[in-house]
C-alpha cells in the first residue's frame, strides 16, 4: 500500500510539474517579448495593441507567439508576422540582434509564398513554408503576393471547390496588387511548390 501511494504521489508531482512548466515559459516569453518591444522603441501602449493584435491570431491559428510581431502555426506551415505599429513593412524580430532589423518592403523569406495585407509588399505579412493546400481565411483579402520559393518553383491558387484558378510563374515572381487581378475573387486556397 505505501509503494503505491508513493508512486501516486510521484506521478501526481510530475503531472503538477508538467502543468506549471508552461505557466513559466508563457511568464519568461511575455518578459522577453515586453524585452523585444522596449528593443525596437515601441510605447507600452503600442506594444499593448500589438500584443491584441498577436493574441487574435494566436487564436485564430492556434499557434504559438515567436516574437513580439510573429506567430508560427500550431502545424508549423505558416508563419505570420505582424508590422509594427507606425512602420508599413513587416521586420522579423526572431533573431538574436533583432532590435536593429529594419523593416522591408517585399521581405518573405527565401523558399516562402509570402501574402501582405497591402499592395506592393507592404503591410503584415503570411508566410507559407510548407508544400500543401493552405487555406487563406482573411488572407484571401490581402493586397499583395510573392513566390520567394527555389527558382522555377511555382504555386497554384484554387477556389473553395479545389479548381485551379491560377498559376504563378516561377520563383521569384510577385503580383503587387492582387486585389486588382482576375483571380483576385475565386481564390481562396493556395498550394506552394509545384
Amino acid at each position: 500500500m505505501a509503494r503505491k501511494r508513493t508512486a501516486l504521489l510521484g506521478i501526481i508531482a510530475a503531472a503538477a510539474a508538467a502543468v506549471a512548466t508552461p505557466q513559466v515559459a508563457n511568464a519568461a516569453s511575455a518578459a522577453s517579448f515586453a524585452a523585444q518591444a522596449r528593443d525596437v522603441g515601441l510605447t507600452a501602449q503600442e506594444a499593448e495593441l500589438l500584443q491584441q493584435r498577436v493574441d487574435q491570431v494566436v487564436a485564430e491559428t492556434g499557434g504559438t507567439q515567436v516574437a513580439v510581431n510573429e506567430v508560427v502555426s500550431a502545424d508549423g506551415t505558416t508563419e505570420t508576422t505582424l508590422t509594427l505599429p507606425g512602420e508599413r513593412a513587416v521586420r522579423d524580430l526572431t533573431d538574436a540582434d533583432s532590435s536593429s532589423a529594419a523593416a522591408g518592403q517585399w521581405a518573405c523569406d527565401y523558399g516562402a509564398l509570402c501574402f501582405y495585407t497591402g499592395t506592393w509588399g507592404w503591410g503584415d505579412r503570411k508566410q507559407f513554408v510548407t508544400c500543401k493546400m493552405h487555406q487563406l481565411g482573411e488572407w484571401a483579402y490581402g493586397g499583395s503576393w510573392l513566390n520567394n520559393q527555389t527558382p522555377g518553383t511555382r504555386a497554384r491558387f484554387f477556389d473553395a471547390h479545389y479548381h485551379m484558378v491560377f498559376e504563378t510563374p516561377g520563383a521569384r515572381s510577385s503580383e503587387p496588387e492582387f486585389r486588382e487581378t482576375a483571380y483576385f475573387d475565386s481564390t481562396f486556397i493556395v498550394s506552394p511548390c509545384r
